[in-house]
């Protein structure tokens, strides 16, 4: 019992344990919401392969099960990272669709008509403005989309990889 008291003690004074004690525990993760269905069919298949790498891992065997721990964890940051990449396509994808191309092209040809047939310096001036803001606005609409292509490459890369990884743990 005296052995007992004095660890007790032991322990009650140690920082590192202090420190940990006052720690607050971890926040859950929450995951923003997907109403793209094109963003939210590969976020729930990546979703579905990490349950399936949690699943094969909580039956394995005991030594190798916690050899392999450090697995769920680095499953779970890449679903989260999916997540934010499709939160972000999907932003993008939403600002695509309310902006209509074919109506910004042709702004853009009748502010060229307008230029052609106006004789006012500064009326052209301020018209080649405008027109300059819209072929600006029209490369950031095609760098968009560039950019939806390299996040649905990214989510397929994601998707691949979990599921290489839960083949090779089943192999294992």
């Amino acid at each position: 019992l005296v052995l007992y008291g004095t660890a007790v003690v032991l322990a009650a004074r140690d920082p590192n344990l202090n420190a940990r004690a006052q720690r607050p525990p971890p926040r859950a993760v929450v995951l923003p919401k997907l109403t793209s269905p094109t963003f939210r069919t590969i976020v729930h298949e990546i979703d579905r392969s990490q349950r399936e790498v949690e699943r094969t891992l909580e039956r394995a065997p005991a030594p190798l099960g916690k050899a392999l721990h450090p697995m769920i964890l680095q499953s779970r940051e890449l679903v989260i990272e999916a997540h934010n990449l499709a939160s972000k396509g999907q932003i993008i994808e939403q600002y695509l669709a309310s902006s209509n191309p074919r109506q910004l092209q042709d702004q853009i040809s009748n502010l060229d008509i307008q230029i052609a047939n106006t004789k006012d310096a500064y009326t052209i001036q301020q018209l080649q403005e405008v027109r300059t803001s819209l072929l600006k606005r029209q490369q950031h609409a095609a760098d968009l989309q560039t950019y939806i292509g390299r996040i649905n490459a990214q989510l397929a890369n994601i998707d691949a990889s979990l599921d290489t990884v839960l083949a090779e743990m089943v192999r294992i």
